[in-house]
């Protein structure tokens, strides 16, 4: 959902919790979890289409982007 020019947020529709950075955390490596959401930049994203067609969740706080831990692409 759109929450400025540009700007998404993320709410899961099962728990209505919001997707964020864990402790609003500036560093690489920080975990991802979902909490009620409150609007922080640590909780909005902006989505960046790359050249091979696929997108990335850039943290809109840091500008950090979103990464799954050693490239997972598994179904679990």
């Amino acid at each position: 959902e759109m929450v400025s020019s540009g700007i998404y947020r993320f709410i899961n529709e099962n728990s209505a919790k919001g997707f964020g950075v864990g402790s609003a955390s500036m560093s690489s490596g920080a975990t991802i979890s979902q909490w009620s959401y409150l609007g922080g930049t640590h909780q909005q994203f902006r989505i960046r289409q790359n050249s091979d067609s696929t997108v990335s969740f850039q943290a809109v706080h840091s500008g950090l982007y979103v990464d799954l831990n050693k490239a997972n692409t598994a179904d679990n």
